[in-house]
């Protein structure tokens, strides 16, 4: 796909590996961060028409430093651009009805907000329980929520005297520590989970192959991702029999014979599926652990796994 075809993010990225002389992740990562915190500024544009100053920027800063949002931006996805389009739609349109704050008003759009997320989620999208990420465009939702409130109790508290809104204050920052304290966590990656670190000796063990099978319940991407290698899918592990007991187990558009490595990541297929242990018995073990299982496709028996 030509730079012309692709999306202004995948061009930036693809300019940055260009300037940098490599595929550098921090590129197209700093690019998803960016955007995300654009949509911040608009963001705040949104909640100072529905609250107060104070208000907006706990708003403002329950986007930016909620662990998740933290998180899924820095990954390139479309996503992070999706919400920021959307937060942008939503500032610069004309002034509303309920542009002044009013606790009425301002319940009646994050309930609105609420009713539109859900029928989306519901009518849209065929993947809204399994893939969290379609749950991204309720942090701008909670965020605005959750200033609204802070607005409100702000305002109370400065008309209840300088200890209530000094103890609100207190708070605020607590909860922000909190979150920056949480954020810092999931982004300095000293301990990476026990999955991202087989998936880091896969790619290790294979030479990162651009040439490997891979049976997974998290699909190709995270193996690609972590693993830096390219991987194709072979079908959805499950506790039932899924290969068929004779004949062909690989689907048309996938040939052993073109492939170097066979990843088992769901190792418990090996126990509960008996055609894929039949067939494993046949190759070369690389390496094998109780989370996963790699094995050699390379040489003479290639031709016979696939039973063509």
């Amino acid at each position: 796909m030509s730079c012309s075809q692709s999306s202004p993010r995948s061009w930036i990225a693809a300019v940055g590996y260009r300037l940098a002389g490599a595929e550098q992740l921090w590129i197209p990562r700093l690019v998803s961060s960016a955007l995300w915190v654009v949509g911040g500024v608009f963001l705040y544009l949104i909640a100072r028409r529905l609250t107060s100053r104070d208000g907006a920027l706990v708003a403002l800063v329950a986007y930016l430093f909620w662990t998740y949002s933290v998180w899924l931006s820095r990954l390139y996805m479309p996503d992070a651009t999706m919400v920021a389009l959307l937060l942008a739609a939503g500032a610069v349109a004309r002034s509303p009805p309920w542009s002044s704050p009013a606790s009425r008003s301002c319940s009646a759009v994050l309930a609105g907000l609420a009713v539109g997320y859900v029928a989306f989620a519901l009518t849209v999208p065929g993947f809204t329980s399994t893939h969290a990420y379609y749950a991204l465009p309720l942090v701008p939702l909670f965020a605005l929520a959750v200033g609204s409130f802070a607005g409100w109790a702000s305002a109370r508290a400065r008309a209840a005297g300088r200890v209530p809104f000094a103890a609100c204050i207190a708070l605020a920052a607590l909860a922000l520590g909190v979150g920056v304290y949480k954020g810092h966590a999931v982004l300095s990656g000293d301990s990476p989970s026990p999955a991202i670190a087989d998936y880091r000796r896969i790619g290790a063990l294979t030479g990162h192959t651009a040439h490997a099978i891979v049976v997974d319940e998290r699909l190709r991407s995270p193996i690609s991702y972590w693993g830096w290698m390219v991987a194709r899918y072979w079908y959805p592990p499950t506790p039932a029999e899924d290969l068929p007991a004779s004949g062909n187990p690989f689907p048309p558009w996938l040939d052993p014979a073109d492939e170097e490595y066979l990843v088992v990541v769901a190792v418990g297929e090996l126990e509960t599926e008996p055609r894929l242990r039949s067939l494993v018995r046949k190759l070369p073990v690389v390496a094998q652990t109780p989370r996963f299982a790699v094995f050699d496709l390379r040489g003479a028996t290639t031709l016979d796994i696939a039973e063509k």
